[in-house]
C-alpha cells in the first residue's frame, strides 16, 4: 500500500510566525518520509491570506535539501 500526505502551508491569524508554519509543515513531511511515505503533495495558493505558500516548490526544495 502506498501512502501520501497533503500539506498546506496554513497561517490562521496573523500573529503565527510564518518560520513557525515552515518549519511545523517541513517536520510533518519528514516524519512522513520516515514512516515510509512516497509522495507529499505542496497546494499552491495565491491570495489567500490564510497560506503562505504561492510557491510550494521553494518550501518542497528546502525539506529535499534538509533531507541529504
Amino acid at each position: 500500500m502506498r501512502f501520501h500526505i497533503a500539506i498546506n502551508l496554513e497561517r490562521m491569524d496573523a500573529q503565527t510566525d510564518i518560520c513557525a508554519v515552515r518549519d511545523h509543515v517541513l517536520e510533518m513531511v519528514q516524519m512522513a518520509d520516515r514512516a515510509g511515505f512516497e509522495i507529499a503533495w505542496a497546494a499552491e495558493h495565491h491570495a489567500l491570506e490564510m497560506t503562505i505558500a504561492p510557491n510550494p516548490f521553494q518550501i518542497m526544495t528546502l525539506a529535499t535539501m534538509s533531507a541529504i
